[in-house]
Parts: C-alpha cells; sequence; structure tokens
C-alpha cells in the first residue's frame, strides 16, 4: 500500500504540522477535531513575517476528520506542556499520513488511527472557544 503524507492533500499545502502546537483535541461520533496553531511557510497565502517573539509564522487551525466512521486510539495523552509565553499545548504532531483506508496520526499527545472522508483544513483569525 502507498503511504501518502499530509502536505499532499488539498489544502494543507504551504503548512508545516512538525513545528505545529496541538492546543486541543475534540472527538465525537462524528468528526474528529484538532485544534492548532499551525506554523505557514512563506508560500503559503495567509503568511506573513514573524513577530520578534516568533520562531514562525503561526496561525490558528482545525483540522477536521469528517465523517468518521471509527477511531482507534493506541496511545492516549492528556498531559500539557508550557511554552516560553506560558501557553500550554499538547505539542505537536510527529507524523500525520494516509495509508489504506485509514489517517496515522502521533505526537506527543497519543497515536491514533481515524477512519474517515479526507480531512479539511480552516484557518481563524482567533484561538477556537473551547
Amino acid at each position: 500500500m502507498e503511504k501518502h503524507h499530509y502536505y499532499e492533500f488539498e489544502g494543507f499545502q504551504n503548512v508545516y504540522l512538525e513545528d505545529s502546537f496541538v492546543l486541543e483535541i475534540r472527538e465525537s461520533q462524528n468528526e474528529f477535531l484538532l485544534m492548532l496553531e499551525v506554523v505557514l511557510t512563506e508560500k503559503h497565502p495567509l503568511y506573513r513575517s514573524p513577530t520578534p517573539s516568533e520562531m514562525y509564522c503561526y496561525k490558528f487551525a482545525v483540522i477536521n476528520f469528517p465523517n468518521v466512521k471509527k477511531i482507534d486510539w493506541e496511545v492516549k495523552n492528556s498531559s500539557k506542556y508550557l511554552d516560553a509565553n506560558g501557553e500550554s499545548d499538547l505539542g505537536n504532531i510527529d507524523s500525520f499520513f494516509f495509508e489504506g483506508d485509514c489517517y496515522f496520526l502521533s505526537g506527543d499527545w497519543g497515536k491514533v488511527k481515524i477512519m474517515s472522508s479526507q480531512p479539511v483544513i480552516h484557518f481563524q483569525s482567533t484561538r477556537a472557544p473551547k
């Protein structure tokens, strides 16, 4: 089976998830949501120069896995990490790819396999409300 990485998915070009921060994970019967502070590369249309306190250009976003058929957690970790500004997050996305009929994601927050429709990334001007 051929493995397809997240940057090959529609809408995920010019984002770098490995240095992005997972702020929250929400799951329901029908969808799986990742709330993030996403790193944008210089070729992304929403890119702006990082502020002096930032290493990269960050933008709030939600990755939505719609029409979920199955969520299978191999490891689940809800530990929070504090950054230099005192803000907490769940860590990064170390791996995100599609193989067979499942999406595989892993990071400090856990390791999960999701059967769903293709994920969609939605950029927001502010952090998603809790």
